[in-house]
């Protein structure tokens, strides 16, 4: 599952570029950043769904999900982070994913029935913090991120993630357990938090936004999930 953390290499590239912007265009592409995210996951998503699906036996069902899933997407989209205040935007998420969910629920297995309701908690959970640290992430992450330009450190964290997907056994398949998944999920996150925990001390701010980013992040995998 190692895309879910490859993509968060998309947000360290683009807030690293705005430096020195003036705040309106910051905060513009920070959203923007935040979206090229939501874009990026939400496509190995899809693949990663529908695959398991047809796996699973449901051969006919690809073109129905695509549909459902293009929908989600068009629904989320009404609403714009950091423009819309944080109740309103989440209320949206979870209103918009309800038909989806519904329709993953019914085409995988009973052991990984727990995947839409876990990617739904990451979500809203991510999306709390991008609203909690909103000032820190502008303020502090942004400068920091510059590091990321640096080709050793960049390299390390794409390297991290990869060997940590080969230790963890990463596969394509959707665990048949939560326990499973995010044992092979949540190493991962350290990649990102290590490097910054190690390279911003500068930016003392940041360390409050690495823990909130590996809380935000280990709160799916304690929730239950039917």
């Amino acid at each position: 599952m190692k895309f879910l953390l490859l993509t968060c290499f998309i947000v360290i590239l683009g807030v690293s570029s705005a430096e020195n912007e003036k705040r309106p265009v910051l905060k513009r592409i920070v959203r923007s950043t935040l979206g090229q995210i939501t874009t990026a996951a939400t496509q190995q998503l899809k693949t990663l769904i529908i695959t398991n699906c047809v796996d699973n036996g449901f051969t006919d069902i690809e073109d129905d999900l695509k549909q459902s899933f293009n929908d989600l997407e068009a629904c989320v989209s009404k609403r714009k982070i950091y423009v819309d205040n944080k109740e309103d935007f989440i209320n949206n998420i979870k209103e918009c994913s309800q038909e989806s969910i519904k329709k993953v629920k019914g085409c995988l297995i009973k052991k990984q029935a727990y995947f839409p309701d876990f990617l739904l908690n990451l979500a809203i959970k991510n999306v709390e913090m991008f609203y909690d640290d909103q000032e820190i992430i502008t303020n502090d992450l942004v400068p920091c991120m510059k590091i990321f330009e640096q080709f050793d450190i960049s390299f390390g964290y794409l390297k991290c993630i990869v060997t940590t997907s080969k230790r963890t056994n990463d596969t394509v398949t959707i665990p048949d357990s939560l326990e499973t998944y995010c044992s092979r999920f949540l190493p991962g996150i350290h990649c990102l938090t290590d490097i910054l925990d190690k390279e911003c001390t500068q930016y003392p701010k940041v360390k409050k936004y690495s823990e909130d980013y590996l809380q935000a992040n280990k709160y799916p995998c304690e929730q239950k999930y039917e």
